[in-house]
């Protein structure tokens, strides 16, 4: 073989295996899929204070409908909590369990909820003071690997949308 013949062979060979290496190089470790926003170091929690300057939703009109979306979000974040109960994050294979997915889900939900007040009550100290513990909390049960460290901050942010609650239902019916 000469020296023309073993170059051209081996720039066939790489161009045969290239579609091959590809998705090995697409992946963050073989067979593991990297989220296309997914940057190196990441390691699938939140960053602190990531929800500080998220877009509220659309605001509500009146303080009773405020008073109702707090009720279903509290309701939500109450019936989470019980089924979460003292099970661990993660099963055998380290995924995320369903209960720990929908405790996370309706914290997100309970602080996008109490920022949908209306825009008169947004100035208000209790609006600001449950606003400002509540993304806390929700920070706090983003960043939790144990039970016993996702069940404090839960128990505190129900609290907060329940103590919200009541203040815009006292106003609503005063």
């Amino acid at each position: 073989m000469t020296m023309r013949n073993l170059t051209g062979r081996a720039a066939l060979a790489l161009l045969l295996c290239a579609p091959f290496a590809a998705p090995a190089v697409s992946q963050g470790t073989l067979g593991q899929e990297v989220a296309p926003n997914q940057t190196e170091g990441y390691t699938g929690k939140t960053r602190p204070e990531q929800w500080r300057n998220e877009a509220p939703a659309q605001a509500l009109e009146t303080l009773q409908e405020y008073a109702n979306a707090l009720g279903e979000a509290r309701s939500r974040l109450e019936a989470a909590i019980g089924r979460s109960g003292g099970e661990t994050p993660a099963n055998q294979q380290s995924a995320v369990t369903p209960a720990w997915m929908d405790l996370k889900a309706a914290a997100q939900n309970a602080l996008q909820t109490v920022r949908r007040a209306p825009s008169a009550f947004r100035g208000e100290t209790a609006y600001t003071e449950v606003e400002t513990q509540v993304r806390q909390e929700l920070n706090q049960i983003d960043q939790a690997t144990e039970p016993k460290d996702i069940t404090t901050p839960a128990r505190n942010m129900l609290s907060q949308v329940q103590r919200l609650q009541q203040e815009v239902g006292r106003r609503t019916s005063g």
